[in-house]
């Protein structure tokens, strides 16, 4: 999947300003492997997702 990555990247570095989305992993996968991408691509956003990610952009003085 990473090719697929790096692939979508490319293309959108050299895609059309008037193309209406940009390229997606899923575009670059055999269609077996897409349905699974899409189901499992990214992370649930939740309250205690956030609460974990503060530390990290917060500074203590």
């Amino acid at each position: 999947m990473h090719a697929g990555n790096l692939m979508a990247l490319v293309a959108n570095c050299h895609r059309s300003p008037k193309r209406i989305r940009p390229f997606q992993l899923a575009d670059f996968l055999p269609s077996d492997l897409r349905a699974e991408v899409r189901r499992t691509s990214g992370i649930p956003l939740s309250t205690q997702n956030l609460r974990l990610l503060k530390p990290m952009f917060t500074r203590d003085a």
